[in-house]
């Protein structure tokens, strides 16, 4: 069982992020979601400076809970759809999916 709820762990990925510890952030992926946005991300070039985020919902599916996040940017509104699964005792993302880049 993790620490922290899964609530408090995507706040804190959330915050890594704005902060721009991408160590922190990637080690809250499982090793295939974050293949799978690596392959994604391949042709980015230029991303937008984070200014704020906001959860905006929180499903539960059986074992998974699906979170859409917006985030405010120097360029406008990216949203994600993020499943985080406990994985070994810490809650991960298992799924990530992001649209407006």
């Amino acid at each position: 069982m993790p620490d922290i709820s899964v609530e408090e762990a995507v706040d804190q990925t959330c915050r890594a992020l704005m902060a721009g510890d991408v160590m922190k952030v990637m080690s809250d992926f499982t090793p295939e979601a974050l293949a799978a946005v690596m392959a994604s991300a391949a042709g980015i070039t230029a991303v937008p400076s984070l200014i704020g985020y906001e959860v905006r919902t929180h499903d539960v599916n059986g074992d998974d809970h699906d979170f859409t996040i917006s985030f405010r940017t120097s360029e406008g509104e990216v949203t994600a759809k993020a499943t985080w699964r406990e994985v070994e005792g810490a809650w991960k993302i298992a799924a990530l999916t992001v649209a407006g880049l």
